[in-house]
């Protein structure tokens, strides 16, 4: 800013300006400088605003112009923060006789209306029994008891569990399983939204339970499960699904469906078929004449001497004996290669080198009948499912069907062996 004389200064109105000027930095300042009129003067600029005014060797420091508005700018703003929170605090003034008037405007809430007992007799398995299972046992049985409580039995119920008792008999409004199942007394059960869609119990419902206990809260379960009914198997369903190997390796049981099969393992032909008697009465499942088992056949298992094969099914193991001491036959003195055992145990069916057929007593190893027709090597032995009937195959391009008998004067039917998918014989 250039100098400027006091001197020059000749209008009256400048001049008291500049006093002014000076009189307010003395206000400012406790110690300004005096001015002296006639001085020649200078204004030079200060940071933050301020100026100093130099005349002569005196300075002087005077304040930033904007200084002279702080007063009135914090009063405009501490009235608008005071009407503010004024605004605020009518605000919840307001919301606060709202709420009161609300309550006071709302009903009382309802009491709870009283469980009464019922003038009759309450019987644990016919009329507690059933509230339990629809609501209650999902959660609270011997296999999931959650908070070890177990709703079964009366002797559980009372036995109470990690809350301590729930049932105190002859009490029933002050027993837990009451209170709690009324929403009297938290926890509040069954619980709300819960996974096994456990409904909250009805009036009746209560009554019958405060009834309970108030008898006592005994009572017995007699109730015996329900027998299994067993239904056929789908026909033609013969799945392998247990297999055991003897230790000395020479036979093995196979679990064919619900039959159970032996074979000799060296030759690979069956040594047997293990039929339960009890079930040889039955039809109408599939294999049921000759079955082993009702179900499927799970698991197999051998003794380690071998005499003992244990078949397990559904929830059921059943334990077959191979008498060790059978009495052993020799069949003939030449040496066959087909054998053929008839499905009710009484024949046994072989081929001689000499192409006949000799037919042996099971049960003693004596012989039936000597059947003579094929002219070559037999191939193959095959009984009917009866028992009644023997189908012999040959080189010869052959096939026979003798009747078992122990007439030696046996017919028999010749056919072409060129069409097996046909009807290959028939017996007149």
């Amino acid at each position: 800013m250039p100098a400027v004389s006091l001197a020059s200064l000749t209008s009256p109105k400048l001049v008291k300006q500049s006093r002014g000027v000076a009189a307010g930095a003395r206000s400012a300042f406790a110690e300004g400088p005096e001015l002296v009129e006639g001085d020649c003067g200078s204004l030079l600029p200060l940071c933050g605003g301020r100026s100093l005014l130099r005349v002569g060797r005196k300075s002087v420091a005077l304040p930033p112009a904007r200084s002279r508005l702080r007063l009135p700018q914090k009063r405009q703003q501490a009235a608008a923060v005071q009407g503010l929170r004024l605004a605020r605090a009518a605000r919840l003034l307001l919301f606060t006789l709202l709420l009161v008037g609300a309550a006071q405007a709302a009903p009382p809430a309802a009491t709870p209306a009283p469980i009464p007992a019922l003038q009759k007799k309450i019987d644990f398995e016919t009329n507690v029994l059933p509230i339990f299972k629809r609501n209650c046992l999902a959660c609270h049985n011997a296999a999931d008891a959650k908070g070890d409580l177990v709703l079964e039995t009366p002797q559980t119920i009372q036995k109470g569990g990690k809350s301590g008792p729930v049932a105190e008999p002859k009490k029933g409004l002050d027993s837990l399983l009451l209170t709690t199942s009324a929403k009297l007394e938290k926890p509040f059960m069954p619980p709300k939204n819960n996974k096994v869609g456990a409904e909250v119990l009805k009036p009746e419902e209560l009554a019958i339970l405060r009834t309970w206990i108030d008898q006592g809260a005994t009572g017995t379960v007699k109730a015996k499960p329900m027998p299994l009914t067993w239904k056929p198997l789908p026909p033609g369903l013969h799945p392998i699904s247990a297999l055991a190997v003897t230790p000395d390796g020479q036979f093995a049981a196979c679990g064919r469906a619900n039959q159970i099969f032996i074979y000799h393992v060296p030759t690979g032909q069956v040594a047997a078929r293990l039929t339960d008697p009890k079930l040889a009465e039955k039809t109408g499942r599939s294999g049921y004449k000759s079955a082993a088992q009702r179900d499927f056949v799970q698991s197999l298992a051998f003794s380690p001497d071998g005499l003992l094969l244990a078949s397990g099914e559904f929830r059921q193991v059943k334990l077959w004996q191979r008498e060790p001491n059978l009495p052993q036959f020799t069949l003939g003195t030449e040496p066959t290669g087909v054998v053929a055992v008839s499905p009710d145990g009484k024949w046994i069916a072989t081929a001689g080198a000499d192409f006949r057929l000799y037919l042996w007593h099971a049960d003693s190893g004596s012989p039936a009948s000597v059947y003579k027709g094929h002219t070559a090597r037999i191939t193959s032995l095959r009984f009917s499912p009866d028992s009644a009937k023997l189908a012999s195959g040959s080189a010869d391009k052959t096939a026979r069907v003798w009747e078992v008998t122990d007439d030696l004067a046996v017919r028999a039917a010749t056919a072409p062996a060129l069409y097996p998918e046909k009807l290959i014989a028939k017996v007149e």
